[in-house]
């Protein structure tokens, strides 16, 4: 093995780290961030529940697909 295998392997798992490290804070701070949206843009609760819904909808709708894909594409590869 090479050492350039090395670094493409650790490339891609900092690359995926700093995607998953980025996906978690953005679903923490929206939570925290919307008393604040809701005062700048005079939003009802009724519209913040509608606002977080359609946000966290988006995440549960990619979920699915995105366990899919990774079954099929690496799962095979990366267990042996």
């Amino acid at each position: 093995m090479s050492m350039t295998w090395w670094r493409q392997r650790y490339a891609v798992v900092s690359v995926l780290f700093l995607v998953w490290v980025t996906s978690y804070l953005d679903r923490m701070v929206m939570a925290t961030a919307i008393p604040y949206m809701a005062d700048d843009f005079g939003l009802k609760p009724v519209t913040m529940g509608v606002v977080m819904s359609a946000f966290f909808i988006g995440y549960a709708l990619c979920q699915i697909p995105g366990g899919i894909l990774a079954t099929a594409l690496v799962a095979g590869r990366s267990c042996y």
